[in-house]
């Protein structure tokens, strides 16, 4: 697990290069701009919320990139689970939109405030690195 990790941060230098890391920024930016526009509308500004709530965002955040390393190392094709590499492909998209869901949820309930959207930048950079290591080892074609 700690080669898939080491490999995701290395592909987060080449993420600038996959259309899934600007497909997620697009998002990450229309989602802000319409949590500010809300907020704006608001009496008064909302409080940043309980810790209880903003440590299940966190660790949400967290764990779907590392849900991507774990299901990519479990389909590599030298651990004999290579003929299902279809499904899991399709699983790896749906978690990389389960990623962009609580990205947009972490925006869209801290009104599209600076730091979460640095922090939902940052924790969609490192998905996308994690997504490209996972698709490297379910296919087995790594760069």
């Amino acid at each position: 697990m700690f080669f898939m990790l080491r490999s995701s941060a290395e592909m987060m230098a080449l993420a600038f290069l996959a259309p899934t890391f600007w497909v997620g920024i697009a998002g990450l930016g229309i989602g802000t701009y319409a949590a500010r526009r809300r907020a704006r509308g608001l009496v008064s500004a909302r409080a940043a919320g309980p810790a209880l709530r903003s440590t299940a965002e966190v660790a949400w955040l967290v764990a779907v990139p590392v849900l991507m390393l774990a299901w990519g190392l479990y389909f590599w094709p030298d651990h004999g689970r290579g003929r299902h590499e279809a499904f899991a492909l399709r699983a790896l998209d749906v978690m990389a939109l389960a990623q962009l869901a609580g990205c947009l949820w972490l925006i869209w309930g801290r009104g599209g405030r600076a730091r979460p959207v640095a922090g939902a930048a940052l924790a969609m950079w490192w998905a996308v690195g994690a997504y490209l290591t996972a698709g490297m080892a379910v296919t087995n074609t790594w760069l």
